[in-house]
């Protein structure tokens, strides 16, 4: 059992625990665990190309038992809309969701990638989790490479950023 995040929508969009009557919202499925997987920043490769130049990010906490979590999504912040940045999103996505699989969470997990429709600076991407039993569940995100980009919010339909199938 987790408690519940859900991402928020807008340019100052962040990760937050969702309450109802006052109390913390409890969830046994993968949501929470697959949030904090994508869209926590992990520590950059060395050969990786830092967008601000400097800052390699990282939980410190990942120093102590040598498994790294988060994605290096965060690297494609300030990237063009070209095909490598698509195959970069799914390829960062698989390597933060790993661990489903070492820990048998999952049997097989898959990341789909793409530009959406008229928004240059938005990426869909699609994640699959194919469990032991059998289900597979499927979230889809929406990413904007740059947030100032994004003028109509609405017409992006954020609100729908974290959505199970």
């Amino acid at each position: 059992m987790d408690v519940e995040l859900f991402y928020g929508c807008g340019p100052d969009a962040c990760a937050d625990v969702r309450t109802a009557c006052g109390d913390l919202v409890a969830v046994n499925e993968l949501s929470t665990s697959i949030l904090i997987s994508l869209f926590t920043d992990r520590r950059a490769n060395e050969d990786d190309v830092l967008p601000d130049g400097s800052d390699p990010r990282g939980w410190w906490c990942d120093a102590m038992d040598g498994r790294r979590i988060g994605s290096r999504l965060w690297l494609l912040e300030r990237a063009r809309n070209l095909p490598e940045v698509v195959r970069l999103a799914e390829e960062y996505a698989l390597e933060a969701l790993a661990w489903l699989i070492e820990d048998r969470v999952a049997r097989k997990v898959t990341a789909t990638a793409v530009v959406v429709g008229g928004c240059h600076n938005v990426l869909m991407l699609t994640v699959q989790i194919f469990k032991p039993d059998g289900r597979s569940l499927r979230w889809k995100f929406r990413y904007a490479w740059d947030l100032r980009a994004v003028q109509d919010w609405e017409a992006l339909d954020c609100a729908s950023a974290l959505a199970m199938a």
